[in-house]
């Protein structure tokens, strides 16, 4: 994560309820991996599980409930899809993390030896807030890209 990420996230944090999410794709060329990071509100987060699960989560909280990583891994599986060079990504959660008012969640996809193209599709939150924006940020091949998503425009194309 860049310092200018630190620092947006931090001003949103201040004037929260802007509702946002982050996710940065890095292309791994050595290994042959993508590596993906989102950063998502705990309060967004846990609204959106109750809407989707119909069950209180209490996220990063001593009253978190039994298994709560699974419904996290749920929900960003069924919203958050991948495709590289017009193949979709098989794409698997490693972990997640408390931190202050986020939460993130770690995914990882093997054998992907280069990456040109990618489409992705990001509905996290879209479902819940009619402002909700989607920040996606692309690292491959030495260069930088990103997409804005929102509620009209839940995927987008960027090229290397």
């Amino acid at each position: 994560m860049t310092l200018t990420n630190y620092l947006f996230f931090f001003w949103v944090w201040a004037t929260h309820p802007i509702h946002l999410s982050l996710t940065e794709v890095q292309h791994n060329t050595a290994a042959g991996t993508l590596e993906i990071t989102h950063r998502i509100f705990i309060d967004d987060l846990e609204a959106a599980i109750e809407q989707q699960y119909h069950i209180k989560s209490y996220l990063a909280s001593n009253k978190e409930i039994p298994g709560a990583e699974k419904y996290i891994r749920a929900y960003v599986e069924q919203k958050f899809i991948l495709y590289v060079d017009g193949k979709p990504v098989k794409l698997q959660i490693i972990g997640t993390e408390y931190e202050t008012d986020a939460v993130w969640v770690y995914v990882e996809a093997n054998q992907v030896p280069q990456a040109k193209n990618f489409r992705v599709v990001n509905k996290i939150l879209l479902d819940l807030y009619e402002d909700q924006t989607n920040i996606v940020s692309f690292k491959a091949n030495s260069q930088k890209k990103s997409l804005r998503l929102g509620k009209d425009n839940e995927s987008g194309d960027v090229a290397f």
